[in-house]
């Protein structure tokens, strides 16, 4: 509001910090006793305030006590004392020209000054008298953190200084209470700061850089200096924006409100839980009620290196995707901060020398980010790491990767981190990790649990389980938001007597994740992926246990690969359980591989020598490979990112190297070449030619498939996109190779082994395209194909995996994101794969 003396010449700008609070500069009123005139949104003469409290220079700080006006309830500021260089700022205050009714400002800070108190630095943004005792909104945190007291020139845009409010705290401790009070009640600041926001201020920072160059004698750019981020990070901050928001929509929490009631405002309702803070040597403090978890993260003795522990469903995860929401926000607005980035520690090992290398596997998996770029990312830490799944791990490698973690700690400087860990299994590790601070989720009390109830419409359970010892006890059931949610959605589809009689609690808690289950599966499902052979019917029982089957088999396959996040194109050979399976899987593949192997080769080659000698080296190449990688080759399958054709990656000591190891490849389809050759045709100089022209034009195409270059971000999103992509890699490969064939088939016709005409030449070069695609990616192609077949056969999967993907997780027992899929709780898939069994069917 504008803020004026009558009788006086000029005014100031103050603002609200507690109702009937108004904090200002001390050189705006000047002095105790004379009536204060306050201007509220274009309303003159709006109230009338009296100094209540003044301290002039050096903290030129005043508050004034103003007689708000009937039915008025103006929001107040939220004061919050984070504020570093390079964070971008917005002020709103009454210049003295120009803008009668006020103006906005925005400006980037420098840091704070060495003087006592600090202050902060200003720039790139024209403060002009009137705009003293103006609130300084930092945009990265969604808060105040100062006030405008001096413009550091007034006909130029070079901005000004600030009173921190640190400093303001300092001095008005009172004003603490106040506003944890005010934000407790109102909460409209509060919510405003956790929405997110779709403002880009790419260009506002683009336009800086060009507008002030010519001053940039006069002073240092901070924030506008040009810098804008990459587009591979533009575009891993796009797909974790994406990725927090999905999963947050697909959360057991949101199912309560969606199935009970399609009309509730899911905004007005927040999982319940307490939280105590613990940092460093000090007692353990509890959190006021409605802490967002970014408020822990802020704090000045945290610094953003934060350990967030729990019981099992006690929210961990939720409110780890809660302060990425928030950070991801940050980051949108201030292009310096770090992209924070999901990852599980489930997936870590003995095998990776330390914490680093272990992100740029987790990152290429995850995020498909291309490892020289993720180093750099590393390295000029330009990501936050946000790690969940520390339990996971068992004992002793849960002690090597803190130890890696702490390592990794002394070697970053100052970009935060947080992990997520289950209490207990944290506890009884030897080593803790070197963080900051810990935020520790308590069990949830009696008064949270029946309100809870209350607000999700099922009071009745409350009558119904206060009085069960065993459920509300200390470390029973209800403590924890999940199981609380779980009792909700399966209370449809249970009578209470029968949990209610059953003793033991681990019973109980499957008879409760049955039920859940249960009501999962009995819900109405979208025509495009339902299961059920009839259009709105409903699953047979034999339907229902084959999906829990398959789900049993699904969780089994992530706990031994120890991973959290399944893709369809993952999928390994080492999930056939023995040798005669895996020998069923190779003849699958010699059959894919060969039939396609035929037609190229009864088409291409078939024509050159004879039908005969064309076919029979198709189908026999590719059914020798198909059994020779089934049982002794590498078991695994790598589908390809995206490729990018580039000059710069065909550099000398790259395709040395790949050309000789696409000799050393050759040299398999060469003999066979030959000897099919020197069976047809009775002819050893020739088939021997024959062999040496295939091996050398072979490594030609091996070279140019490993020298392409790959995306430095390819996120998966869609269903089994590695394998399509390698699928189109191939094709492109092809077309390279074709070239190289036409080479080889004049080779040929050089040395006068088999005279070809010009159309025999051109079906060589096509010919020789097959072997590009099997270079580029069709062979992990017809492997998956062969293992899905072969999966299917043994009764691991369905026939459609994408299908059957999609329609879990429309029944809400499966998360996805982008083209991965999870099941909506660690304990729902451990429950998975203790209880069905993962064997054939």
């Amino acid at each position: 509001m504008k803020l004026s003396i009558r009788g006086q010449m000029g005014w100031g700008t103050g603002f609200f910090v507690a109702p009937e609070l108004i904090l200002t500069c001390a050189h705006v009123v000047r002095a105790k006793g004379k009536p204060v005139q306050v201007r509220w949104q274009k309303q003159e003469n709006w109230s009338e305030a009296v100094v209540e409290d003044l301290l002039p220079d050096p903290y030129d700080l005043a508050l004034l006590r103003v007689m708000l006006p009937t039915d008025a309830n103006p929001p107040c500021v939220y004061l919050d004392e984070a504020i570093q260089s390079r964070d971008p700022l917005y002020l709103f205050g009454y210049p003295d020209q120009d803008f009668p009714n006020g103006c906005p400002v925005t400006l980037n800070c420098e840091g704070l000054t060495g003087d006592e108190p600090e202050l902060i630095k200003l720039a790139l943004g024209q403060v002009r008298p009137g705009m003293s005792g103006a609130p300084l909104l930092n945009q990265r945190t969604g808060k105040v953190c100062g006030m405008v007291k001096f413009t550091r020139d007034r006909s130029f845009d070079l901005g000004g200084g600030a009173v921190p409010t640190a400093a303001i705290l300092e001095q008005f401790p009172q004003l603490r209470e106040f506003q944890q009070q005010f934000h407790q009640r109102d909460r409209r600041w509060r919510d405003l700061v956790l929405k997110q926001t779709e403002i880009d201020f790419q260009s506002y920072l683009t336009a800086s850089t060009t507008r002030y160059k010519q001053w940039w004698q006069l002073y240092t750019l901070t924030d506008a200096e040009g810098k804008q981020r990459s587009q591979s990070e533009v575009k891993l901050l796009n797909f974790v924006k994406t990725e927090i928001a999905s999963r947050l929509a697909q959360s057991l929490h949101k199912q309560v409100y969606l199935e009970i009631n399609k009309t509730f405002d899911l905004n007005q309702v927040t999982p319940p839980w307490k939280v105590d803070i613990k940092v460093g040597n000090k007692p353990t403090k509890r959190c006021p009620d409605d802490t967002h978890i970014i408020e822990v993260f802020d704090k000045p003795d945290i610094s953003g290196r934060l350990l967030i522990l729990g019981a099992p469903g006690s929210g961990k995860t939720t409110m780890l995707l809660q302060l990425a929401e928030v950070l991801v926000r940050r980051c949108i607005t201030n292009v310096v901060l770090p992209v924070p980035v999901l990852l599980n520690l489930s997936t870590w090992n003995q095998k990776f020398v330390d914490i680093s290398t272990w992100i740029l596997s987790d990152l290429k998996l995850k995020y498909g980010v291309r490892e020289d770029i993720a180093k750099n990312w590393i390295k000029e830490e330009r990501i936050l790491p946000l790690l969940d799944g520390l339990d996971e791990l068992i004992s002793e490698r849960q002690e090597t990767c803190i130890e890696a973690i702490n390592d990794f700690l002394n070697n970053w400087s100052s970009t935060p981190i947080v992990v997520c860990s289950r209490s207990e299994e944290y506890q009884i590790c030897e080593t803790n990790l070197a963080l900051n601070g810990a935020a520790i989720l308590q069990p949830l009390t009696d008064n949270q649990i029946s309100q809870y109830l209350l607000m999700v419409k099922c009071e009745w359970l409350w009558n119904l389980v206060q009085n069960d010892k065993k459920l509300i006890a200390k470390d029973g059931l209800l403590r924890t938001p999940l199981m609380l949610t779980i009792l909700v959605i399966s209370s449809r589809k249970i009578q209470p007597q029968i949990w209610k009689n059953e003793q033991n609690l681990t019973i109980r808690r499957k008879i409760w994740v049955e039920a859940f289950i249960a009501d999962c599966l009995s819900r109405q499902c979208r025509k495009s992926i339902d299961l059920s052979p009839k259009k709105n019917s409903r699953l047979t029982t034999e339907q229902e246990e084959r999906i829990k089957h398959w789900l049993g088999c699904l969780a089994r396959i992530l706990i031994s690969s120890q991973k959290t996040e399944f893709f369809i194109e993952e999928l390994q050979p080492r999930l056939l359980s023995n040798r005669f399976q895996l020998v069923i899987y190779g003849l699958i593949g010699g059959m894919v591989g060969g039939t396609f192997g035929s037609l190229v080769g009864f088409i291409f080659l078939g024509l050159i020598f004879d039908i005969k000698f064309g076919a029979a080296f198709g189908f026999s190449a590719a059914m020798v490979a198909g059994l020779f990688y089934a049982n002794f080759g590498e078991d695994t399958i790598s589908p390809s990112n995206s490729i990018i054709l580039s000059i710069k990656a065909f550099h000398i000591k790259r395709l040395s190297n790949n050309f000789l190891n696409g000799i050393r490849f050759g040299v398999f389809y060469g003999v066979i070449f030959g000897i099919i050759y020197l069976i047809t045709k009775s002819d050893i100089k020739n088939g021997c030619l024959l062999s040496l022209i295939y091996c050398l034009f072979y490594g030609i195409i091996y070279t140019i498939s490993k020298s392409v270059t790959y995306a430095e971000v390819d996120v998966r999103k869609h269903d089994n996109q590695g394998i399509r992509r390698s699928l189109s890699n191939s094709l492109i490969l092809c077309l390279l190779s074709i070239p190289v064939g036409i080479l080889m088939a004049l080779s040929i016709k050089y040395f006068k082994i088999v005279e070809l005409n010009t159309w025999e030449i051109l079906i060589v070069g096509c010919g020789c395209g097959y072997f590009g695609l099997d270079s580029g990616g069709f062979s992990a192609t017809c492997k998956h194909i062969s293992l899905r077949i072969s999966l299917y056969l043994f009764g691991y999967s369905p026939l459609n995996y994408s299908k059957f993907l999609r329609y879990c997780t429309e029944q809400g027992l499966l998360q996805r994101v982008g083209g991965g899929y999870r099941f909506v709780h660690s304990l729902l898939r451990e429950h998975f794969a203790t209880y069905y069994d993962s064997s054939p069917k």
